[in-house]
């Protein structure tokens, strides 16, 4: 059996090779290396940085890798990673340091403990935030939040740092909120990783048919109501990731919901019999 695979790798590498010396021979450069220039920050502050190397588009790569992305991820000492979503899976290889990663999936949390030359997979629907200091020092660090000192993980603290000058000039992502009135017929298009949110009408009742598209491993994430992802927060990341000075606070707004998935709307009504 490893004959017919060395042949194989032979011959992906001569055909490599020749792509290569056809590429370069027309004068249209080299798209296997890719250097500084190419990455793009999505976000850069004192606190740390993340950056995305661009898309393989060129036509000897895009079937092979088109839809697989780089990405470096640089934190300083005990800063804090605010929780975030992936709609993608991803393998992170852990380049130098140490830190806590926390998983939020299927209703638990789960914690890890990374450090240089780790390994690890982060699938697809789950919630992810982290801090780059060690597991024993996790509460140490965010403790100062409840006797009202500002950690690393807060927003004011970058804001005051820019201000002064000694910021390395953050690119914050915007987000819109887009409201549309469905009916009878109506088609609606959800793409992976977007909060969403069906609203029925005031007189009748909502029925929606929907058809998953490439999702052999879906994962709904819930963010309101009993089942919701974020109420599995520990206590410093709820205070550093919703800006709380008491986790009181952030329970308040997370448990407001008393029922899951189906909730109560503004001036509704219990649903009736079909």
């Amino acid at each position: 059996m490893k004959v017919p695979v060395l042949l194989l790798l032979v011959s992906l590498c001569f055909s490599l090779a020749l792509a290569w010396q056809t590429d370069t021979e027309s004068g249209s450069g080299r798209p296997y290396h890719y250097g500084e220039e190419s990455f793009r920050h999505w976000t850069r502050s004192r606190q740390g940085r993340f950056r995305v190397l661009e898309r393989f588009t060129h036509e000897l790569l895009e079937d092979a890798v088109g839809n697989y992305r780089v990405a470096e991820l640089e934190a300083a000492p005990r800063a804090f990673l605010q929780p975030s979503h992936y709609d993608a899976d991803e393998v992170m290889f852990v380049k130098e340091g140490e830190g806590v990663i926390v998983l939020l999936r299927g209703g638990k949390r789960e914690s890890f403990c990374v450090r240089e030359g780790d390994v690890m997979v982060i699938p697809a629907g789950a919630v992810v935030y982290s801090a780059n200091t060690r597991r024993e020092e996790w509460e140490k660090v965010f403790e100062k939040q409840s006797k009202g000192e500002r950690g690393h993980g807060r927003e004011e603290e970058e804001e005051r740092e820019e201000e002064q000058g000694g910021g390395g000039g953050q690119k914050s992502r915007s987000y819109r909120q887009v409201k549309s009135r469905i009916r009878e017929g109506s088609v609606i298009v959800i793409p992976a990783g977007h909060p969403t949110a069906l609203v029925a009408g005031e007189d009748k009742n909502l029925a929606v048919l929907c058809f998953e598209v490439n999702a052999s491993f879906d994962d709904k994430v819930f963010l309101a109501g009993t089942n919701s992802a974020l109420q599995k927060m520990d206590r410093p990341a709820k205070l550093l990731a919703f800006g709380a000075d008491e986790e009181q606070q952030v329970d308040r707004v997370i448990g407001a919901q008393k029922d899951a998935v189906f909730l109560r709307g503004p001036q509704s009504h219990r649903v009736s019999s079909v």
